[in-house]
């Protein structure tokens, strides 16, 4: 059972691990566990089936303010970024497969306030402006978020299994989980080391050589 976000055909190739360890994986990575929504609709596909929707949500223009965003919060390195890795599909097929109406709308508002945001105070839409405006943009909007959060718990990005997490705080989810459980993620970015081992955060790595994820 493979379980990453969308890749052109010639680039799929299976990897041997199940989507519910990709997902937890994800959850390690992500600092708690990956939202309900999110893990529904993964886990709902069919083995070896690929995670993107036959019915598109998103416009054309929420779409390439999508992909611009993924774009700034995972970009191309010297390994491939969030969109080389088929992140926007995987966003788009949790919104259709795992998310309700409010929680689709409420993505779909968020884009559109940022497209907005982008005209007021740079005259142009979010996907045609610099990158250095781009991430302006979402660092405010992260802040913003911080910001309405209850005082008493902060706003839990990650963790947790709620599905109502606001605009940005799922848009970093659905990125991250959709890239680290990408072919990318999972081959290029990581080592996953199949057997048991132990995690140090804080072990001195030799340029170019990957960091392991083990099991625990």
């Amino acid at each position: 059972m493979t379980g990453y976000a969308a890749l052109p055909s010639a680039r799929r190739a299976a990897i041997p691990i199940d989507r519910r360890e990709f997902l937890w994986r994800a959850a390690v990575i992500l600092g708690g566990a990956v939202s309900t929504s999110c893990a529904n609709a993964v886990l709902g596909r069919p083995a070896g089936a690929p995670l993107r929707t036959d019915s598109p949500f998103l416009r054309g223009d929420e779409r390439a303010t999508l992909t611009a965003a993924i774009d700034r919060i995972l970009p191309a390195t010297e390994t491939p970024g969030g969109v080389e890795a088929g992140v926007p599909d995987f966003v788009e097929f949790v919104l259709v497969e795992g998310f309700e109406e409010d929680g689709r709308q409420r993505f779909r508002d968020g884009l559109a306030q940022l497209d907005a945001s982008a005209l007021e105070q740079h005259g142009a839409g979010f996907a045609a402006l610099p990158p250095e405006a781009q991430g302006g943009l979402l660092a405010a909007i992260e802040q913003q978020e911080l910001a309405a959060a209850p005082p008493s718990g902060g706003l839990d990005f990650f963790g947790g299994l709620r599905d109502d997490k606001p605009f940005f705080a799922t848009l970093k989810e659905l990125s991250v989980v959709g890239f680290f459980t990408s072919e990318v993620g999972a081959t290029q970015v990581f080592d996953f080391h199949a057997w048991p081992g132990h995690f140090d955060g804080c072990a001195a790595r030799e340029p170019g050589v990957r960091p392991a994820f083990p099991l625990f």
